[in-house]
């Protein structure tokens, strides 16, 4: 009897086939597991990149909008006294034109920290707010059902989910969002098992016949985990918690080789962007806005910086207005 006999049902069953659905099983909640911790990386960035503007980002753009007004009040005065030196009219319309094209560039700069600014203001508004809805509906009954559910998990299940947990650190940290704790262990727990059930279940590298519905789900999933709206969750784990079927018929035992081919590549290519990712802003800054003493050494070093660009406009602001008085 050949390999894909023994597969589809025949009489033997080898140990290699077995041992092969095994093994394809396991790096596929590896790789679960690892795209679910390059997922709540990506979210605690955010969140990290939230604290940093709301704590440090929005004073840095203002030191770069100050910069930006001296270096342009500065270009003003040696326009003027070009035309002074030629003796030429004056026209401060004209020259504003002119300062407006010059330094459309780093006005656009300086619109974008803004934007990045009231960005970071909005996630932390949308934060809050979910967490407030949560609490005040149906608390106790989420409670309840974390439970029934827990109790109803077999021992496997809970060793993958428990081994996923392992591999992703604390990630259920970032799906609450700015670095705060879960209200409950149990919440945040259950959200995350929902959330790594969904990734296995629809994300395109973890099962591959995902189809265009299904990454559709998966996008909205991704929304509710980052802004912790757990009941839109809970309504898209329902919809694919289902048990996974096993493969068979013939063939099984080459798109297993094939299947576990695939996903080593895959694992270790996550296990690369998630080291990548720790190595970039706003990671980098983790640190940094978890330190208080060092947002407040830093705010106080900005804010002298922003005092003395102010003395160097007021200075260039006199000067304009004596050259054209």
């Amino acid at each position: 009897m050949d390999d894909n006999a023994a597969a589809s049902g025949g009489l033997a069953v080898y140990p290699y086939y077995e041992s092969l659905k095994t093994e394809v099983e396991k790096l596929r909640n590896e790789l679960a597991a690892l795209v679910l911790e390059n997922n709540e990386l990506e979210i605690e960035c955010k969140n990290i990149e939230m604290e940093y503007m709301l704590a440090i980002g929005w004073l840095e753009n203002k030191v770069l909008e100050t910069e930006v007004a001296v270096l342009r009040l500065k270009r003003e005065v040696d326009m003027i006294q070009a035309l002074i030196n030629l003796q030429n009219e004056i026209d401060l319309d004209k020259i504003g034109g002119d300062l407006d094209s010059e330094f459309a560039d780093y006005q656009a700069k300086v619109a974008a920290q803004a934007e990045r600014a009231r960005g970071a203001r909005s996630r932390r508004d949308r934060q809050e707010r979910n967490r407030s809805e949560y609490g005040q509906r149906n608390r106790q009954a989420w409670e309840n059902r974390f439970r029934s559910q827990s109790e109803k998990r077999s021992g496997e299940e809970h060793a993958s989910e428990g081994n996923g947990r392992q591999t992703a650190g604390n990630g259920a940290g970032a799906f609450f969002g700015g670095g705060q704790p879960a209200e409950n262990d149990d919440e945040a727990s259950w959200a995350r098992m929902m959330y790594r059930r969904i990734v296995k279940a629809l994300h395109p590298d973890v099962n591959p016949g995902a189809d265009e519905a299904a990454l559709n789900l998966l996008r909205k999933a991704n929304a509710a985990y980052e802004d912790g709206d757990l009941e839109s969750l809970q309504l898209y784990y329902e919809s694919v918690n289902k048990p996974l079927e096993a493969e068979e018929g013939p063939g099984a035992i080459a798109r297993l080789r094939e299947e576990k081919a695939r996903l080593i590549v895959l694992v270790e290519k996550t296990k690369a962007m998630i080291a990548e990712r720790k190595t970039k802003f706003p990671y980098t800054a983790k640190d940094l806005v978890n330190d208080p003493e060092r947002v407040a050494a830093r705010k106080a070093e900005l804010d002298g910086h922003i005092a003395k660009l102010n003395e160097a406009l007021d200075a260039y602001k006199e000067k304009i207005d004596k050259m054209v008085g």
